[in-house]
């Protein structure tokens, strides 16, 4: 059975990236997201490093990784961050339904974990 992808399916996020020069690599570039933590990667050049980006914030979408994450402004991102590029990342990520199922039970099972560390089982 194929999955219909509709703008229903379709969702999508944006966060700033903060793009810093490496200083032991010349020309790599490393990529952080403030708002999500331990979200880095990184690329050669500036190019790859935009590609590099969109490709884990797609990846951390798909993954449910950022249904609870607000993004902080691009200014005040700019602001803390004012020696290095900071812009904008948008992906549009399409969620089929067994994604969704699999997202919810997920949910599920942090609850219940959760439960189970405070009854102490």
């Amino acid at each position: 059975m194929e999955d219909i992808i509709n703008k229903e399916n379709i969702m999508e996020f944006t966060f700033p990236a903060v793009f810093e020069e490496n200083k032991e690599k010349e020309s790599y570039i490393n990529v952080s997201f403030p708002d999500i933590l331990e979200a880095s990667t990184f690329g050669v050049g500036k190019e790859e490093a935009v590609y590099m980006a969109k490709k884990l914030l797609k990846t951390l979408a798909k993954d449910g990784e950022l249904e609870n994450v607000t993004p902080s402004e691009l200014e005040s991102v700019k602001e803390k961050f004012s020696s290095c590029d900071v812009e904008l990342i948008t992906v549009e990520v399409a969620i089929t339904d067994d994604e969704k199922i699999l997202k919810s039970a997920k949910k599920i099972l942090k609850k219940h974990k959760k439960a189970f560390e405070v009854l102490g089982e």
